[in-house]
């Protein structure tokens, strides 16, 4: 699942993917087939694109690849059974080494970044700066980087093609909207566990952008781009507090570098800032998270491809409540 394809090849089964039309029938196995290729071929973009940036700016090339293949991993998952059993396995097993293999470079750049904005006082920012140095002189060579990124480039196309060949002629919106809602379910089952455990909280945020980007596959649906929009201004706030978990672990494995005295303040900042924000996510998010996801399901499936009418007795079709919960001023979800 991991091989290489030549650059003049790497497209593959994506080249020729047929454009999704502006108002697409979910209710169409065919034309979803082709939606879900669209919404792989759009996932994949930025990663193809960081490849001529790489040298020159290896952060942002590597937020990129990293971000373009979460993407598609979410996309697998929302597909479910869709796909066969190995081909999913093997999916799944590629995108995650490959996400994993940017892993040190990335938390290196946001955690040095993140310490010095949060950092400010002057009793705590010289021991900052000590420690930013010291990280940074453990970082991997600017040239063992670009590999890791292109190499990562490289799997993540090849999985994009995989996945486009091994999907079926026929795609159906019941099939995604169950794993619309597994995603949701998980995502907040971990908010629920986030307010005690880190690892939690790492787990939501993680869900929870993942709901987001299998939810952005249906964004001409109201009551999905509804949803979806909530979850990115979450994502804007578990985001802050990801980083204060991260630099509980930075801190502590640098914080050799600088006075205990501050080191020791530094801690208890973020700690204070992290039980704050942590609080402020999930009082903001509890509207988004209200509904169980059984119900969610049954909303999402009506809004994404409610029915056809039915014949009444005498002729005239009965009225399609399609629309029904996916409104502004329907129930929070």
């Amino acid at each position: 699942m991991t091989t290489i394809i030549p650059e003049q090849d790497r497209l593959g089964p994506l080249a020729s993917t047929p454009p999704a039309t502006s108002t697409p029938s979910y209710g169409d196995p065919v034309a979803l087939r082709a939606v879900v290729l669209a919404a792989v071929k759009n996932a994949l973009e930025p990663a193809r694109a960081a490849r001529a940036h790489a040298d020159a700016r290896p952060a942002a090339a590597v937020h990129e690849v990293r971000k373009a293949i979460r993407r598609v991993r979410a996309i697998v998952e929302l597909l479910g059974n869709t796909l066969p059993r190995r081909e999913r396995k093997d999916l799944r097993k590629a995108l995650v080494q490959a996400r994993r293999s940017l892993g040190p470079a990335r938390d290196l750049a946001v955690a040095s970044d993140a310490l010095v904005e949060v950092a400010t006082a002057p009793e705590v920012a010289p021991a900052a700066a000590a420690i930013v140095a010291a990280a940074r002189a453990d970082a991997p060579p600017a040239g063992g980087i670009v590999d890791d990124i292109n190499r990562a480039i490289d799997v993540a196309l090849a999985q994009g093609d995989a996945l486009a060949a091994a999907l079926p002629d026929e795609v159906r919106a019941r099939d995604l909207v169950r794993g619309l809602a597994s995603t949701y379910g998980r995502a907040r089952r971990a908010r629920r566990k986030a307010k005690r455990s880190d690892r939690a909280a790492h787990r939501w945020r993680r869900r929870a952008k993942e709901l987001s980007y299998q939810l952005s596959v249906f964004r001409d649906v109201p009551a999905a781009e509804e949803l979806r929009e909530g979850l990115a201004r979450l994502d804007d706030e578990l985001g802050e507090v990801v980083d204060r978990l991260m630099l509980k672990d930075f801190v502590g494995l640098y914080g050799h570098a600088a006075a205990a005295d501050a080191v020791g303040a530094m801690l208890a900042q973020i700690d204070d800032e992290l039980i704050a924000k942590g609080d402020a996510a999930r009082k903001h998010s509890k509207h988004l998270f209200a509904a169980r996801p059984r119900k969610l399901r049954r909303r999402l499936a009506k809004a994404i491809a409610p029915r056809p009418p039915e014949a009444s007795g005498d002729g005239v079709p009965e009225p399609v409540d399609g629309a029904k919960g996916s409104g502004p001023d329907s129930s929070p979800v």
